[in-house]
């Protein structure tokens, strides 16, 4: 018995692959022609060399003299008949609607099966598009929404409240399941809704984070908590026009206000009345222990880091925050592993401090930093706001390894526990970084991004003075993307 592959064909073979099944098969002939042959149960002879070989059957020996002599039938050519998928009765024209609930393979393929009346086997080929490029403000809930539903036990959808007309600001929470000190990250884009590239990246993110099958992914997506917002101005983008990049148009709330301009800033004013959609963001970021966050804008191609404003009668350039040094490593490594932002002209290694810029005042940076624990930096994706092309595919190649870093950043520094803080207010200090402690939730946990390489002294103390713990002394490695260095803080 003879078994092999077939290195080359002959005259004969390439004449019999007219009729053959098996030559079909052999030589990689479209799967048309063997769905066509199985269909009509069509039968083919196994008598020459190749046909032995490709079937594993002992095959005649020699010249074949007496087949020769032998008296056989006449071979008969098979009827021509139309391929099957060019016949009209097996033919289905299937719509979906672009509003249908379509956000992966499997999911379209469910939705054309569940259409069609007679598969036993069905090859098909189809293209799902938006028709204007870029999703209205229901059509981007019902993709998170889609995607909630997808993945029901990993993710939780939550709406933090509504704009002036109305429209929901809906959030994304997934990874973190579970863990006690996975520290929450939030990515908030369309604050100015006329900036519109950041809507559906963030989708193109919760999606490739939920679905990825590598090890990384995973890894990063057990250990943190992330919370998406993808549009904090609806309003806006409903008003802004398409194909502007520079305008105006759009770009306020529906009271004509500049949200990144209604923040509590350094100036410490908590009097004004916020616009509902600052006050509804300024309650999310007070109310969870955010730990770091990106903000998504157009106009530009940078990373901006705080602060966005100077001190009353500060004349440096650089308005520094006490982490200064963990701000510029951040926007350093993301716009290193952005796609060409590192490359900029304008902007050197493609970062800037936001005063430097241009001061702003009552920004929503300054406020996480001012506030909170958390760690913001502002990143302008594009350097037009309103592109007449939707550029999402392109941005999320360009932003993808960028974005992910950026995430897995929140586990840099240290966290750990408070023994004795007793729901107290407790502050986490960092020697040679007085001015900006760190605090602990209501069960003693806390997070502390540094940045690594580094030795640091750190202690707890009572806000009142009265109990304070001994100073722990921490060397942070260079381990990034690793989990934080575990403290654990005993006030007496």
């Amino acid at each position: 018995m003879c078994h092999g592959k077939v290195l080359d064909i002959t005259y004969h073979d390439l004449a019999k692959r007219k009729e053959s099944v098996l030559m079909f098969m052999a030589f990689k002939k479209t799967p048309d022609h063997l769905l066509d042959a199985a269909y009509h149960r069509q039968k083919g002879t196994i008598n020459g060399v190749s046909e032995c070989i490709i079937m594993g059957i002992p095959m005649a020996l020699g010249t074949g003299l007496m087949k020769l002599l032998h008296r056989s039938r006449p071979f008969k050519a098979p009827l021509k008949r139309p391929l099957l998928f060019k016949t009209k009765r097996f033919q289905r024209d299937v719509v979906i609607n672009c509003d249908d609930d379509i956000i992966n393979k499997q999911t379209l393929i469910n939705s054309v099966m569940n259409r069609l009346e007679f598969p036993s086997f069905v090859f098909f080929i189809v293209s799902v598009s938006t028709i204007n490029g870029y999703w209205s403000n229901e059509e981007l809930l019902r993709r998170f929404n889609a995607l909630h539903r997808q993945f029901p036990r990993q993710s939780k959808l939550y709406t933090i409240g509504n704009s002036v007309q109305g429209r929901p600001l809906f959030v994304l929470q997934f990874g973190g399941q579970g863990r006690k000190f996975a520290p929450k990250v939030k990515l908030v884009a369309n604050m100015h809704g006329n900036e519109v590239t950041g809507r559906e990246l963030l989708f193109d993110f919760a999606t490739y984070m939920l679905t990825s099958e590598r090890s990384r992914v995973k890894d990063v997506l057990r250990r943190t908590q992330i919370h998406v917002m993808p549009t904090m101005n609806p309003d806006g983008f409903v008003s802004a026009q398409r194909g502007q990049c520079d305008g105006v148009v759009g770009r306020f709330n529906a009271n004509g206000v500049d949200l990144n301009r209604d923040f509590p800033g350094l100036d410490g004013n908590w009097s004004r009345r916020l616009q509902p959609e600052t006050s509804s963001v300024a309650r999310w970021i007070l109310e969870n222990k955010f730990v770091l966050s990106m903000n998504f804008h157009c106009g530009a191609l940078v990373v901006n880091y705080p602060y966005d404003a100077y001190y009353f009668g500060e004349a440096h350039p650089i308005a520094s925050s006490p982490d200064h040094d963990v701000f510029v490593s951040l926007a350093s490594a993301y716009a290193r592993r952005h796609f060409n932002m590192s490359y900029s002209v304008e902007f050197e290694g493609g970062i800037t401090n936001g005063a430097r810029w241009y001061p702003v005042n009552g920004g929503m940076q300054d406020f996480n930093y001012l506030y909170t624990d958390c760690f913001e930096l502002t990143l302008e994706l594009t350097t037009c706001k309103y592109p007449q092309q939707d550029p999402r595919r392109l941005e999320w190649r360009m932003n993808k390894e960028a974005l992910f870093g950026f995430v897995a950043s929140a586990h840099m520094g240290v966290k750990g526990v408070v023994i004795g803080a007793n729901g107290a207010s407790v502050d986490i200090v960092v020697v040679g970084k007085e001015t900006k402690n760190a605090t602990c939730d209501a069960f003693g946990r806390f997070w502390r991004l540094l940045e690594h390489g580094r030795r640091y002294k750190i202690y707890a103390v009572s806000k009142d003075g009265a109990k304070r713990s001994e100073s722990v002394n921490v060397h942070l490695r260079n381990r990034r993307n690793k989990d934080a260095k575990f403290i654990k803080l005993v006030l007496r």
